[in-house]
């Protein structure tokens, strides 16, 4: 009976709305279809369609969360998506909050990852401290084939509040796929300054430049700092077994080489 009474209701609402004398009268009436389509007859189809209508008139805020909360429920992500790109263009509602939503739904739902990346760096962009876009990209950093590009992303967050471990991890994500010499170079070059300026680990510094240097032999600065390190580590036996990984692999007929041996003495 309950039921048959809200058909009732509804389709007077309907009618009412078909001869509405205002806008605001119009978007009213929707809303109490919306609302008598959703609560009392679980008429999610027909909610939606109310919502729907209620959004081509105006930007209303319920509108948009009966729309979110239903599109989740009706499993319609593409949809979903789309509602929270309408939200970012017409600046309705918390942007940060909206590109995080807007992430998970491409990550999870859509198969996105790319598109979820983006969303998550413009949460970012607007609230750096932003735990939950931290969180989400945190987890890509740790494995996978877009671990370099979250890595790439949270790099700068975690420089801004000095967390140096998740700075480490950072670049040691981006080293992981980097494939270009002079890119590999400048991130174990900064990798060798963090260990020895910021946690003060002289030891993973010094092995950090041996990764350095096995990447540039011709290095003479690695050299350099390689030695400045052992000495004072006083870890000479560490440096030799180093400059002799190379000078074994290559030999001494190469004149640079030459001078590396000249170097480990």
């Amino acid at each position: 009976e309950e039921a048959g009474d809200a058909r009732g209701l509804l389709e007077t609402l309907k009618r009412k709305t078909d001869l509405a004398s205002s806008p605001d009268a119009r978007l009213w009436l929707l809303m109490r279809q919306a609302e008598i389509s959703e609560k009392r007859l679980d008429d999610v189809p027909a909610a939606i369609d109310a919502y729907e209508q209620v959004l081509s008139d105006a930007d209303k805020e319920e509108a948009y969360e009966g729309l979110e909360r239903l599109y989740a429920k009706a499993e319609r992500p593409g949809d979903l998506a789309s509602l929270y790109e309408r939200r970012l263009e017409r600046k309705v509602g918390n942007e940060v909050r909206t590109q995080h939503a807007l992430g998970m739904v491409r990550m999870e739902k859509l198969g996105d990852t790319e598109g979820a990346l983006e969303a998550f760096r413009a949460a970012l962009a607007v609230d750096s401290a932003h735990g939950p876009a931290i969180a989400a990209l945190s987890a890509l950093m740790r494995a996978g084939e877009w671990q370099a590009k979250a890595a790439e992303i949270l790099e700068p967050v975690f420089l801004s509040t000095l967390d140096w471990p998740n700075v480490i991890a950072a670049l040691e994500a981006r080293l992981a796929h980097e494939g270009v010499l002079e890119e590999r170079k400048d991130l174990l070059s900064r990798l060798g300054d963090y260990y020895e300026t910021q946690l003060e680990d002289l030891e993973g510094a010094l092995e950090t430049y041996a990764r350095l240097f096995r990447e540039d032999p011709a290095d003479e600065g690695v050299w350099d700092t390689l030695g400045r390190l052992a000495r004072v580590l006083e870890k000479p036996v560490r440096l030799v077994e180093i400059l002799d990984e190379r000078l074994d692999a290559s030999g001494v007929d190469d004149p640079q080489m030459a001078k590396l041996a000249l170097h480990a003495g």
